[in-house]
């Protein structure tokens, strides 16, 4: 959940935003070292911003990484994680 970490011993995901003002860059990271998938909600954007996904490292090749111009947009404000896998997302 958005705002509220699990930082049990037992917690085996990580999520994080990351901006970098000086160029309206963001990104929004998640770690799933779990054995099951896992559903993380995504920070709101403006209006007319979208999540885009950019790397998703449970998805086949070649759509586990792309580059932004060519990343698919994200439309639920939920995103489901693979066992063990890692996401980039960043705002456009």
């Amino acid at each position: 959940k958005l705002g509220k970490p699990d930082w049990s011993y037992y917690s085996h995901s990580l999520a994080f935003t990351l901006g970098y003002r000086q160029h309206h860059e963001l990104l929004h990271i998640i770690f799933n070292a779990f054995y099951e998938p896992l559903t993380f909600e995504l920070p709101l954007l403006p209006e007319g911003q979208f999540w885009r996904r950019i790397v998703d490292t449970g998805l086949n090749a070649p759509e586990d990484f792309c580059t932004i111009d060519v990343s698919p947009r994200v439309e639920s404000p939920l995103y489901q994680v693979k066992p063990r896998a890692s996401v980039i997302l960043m705002a456009k």
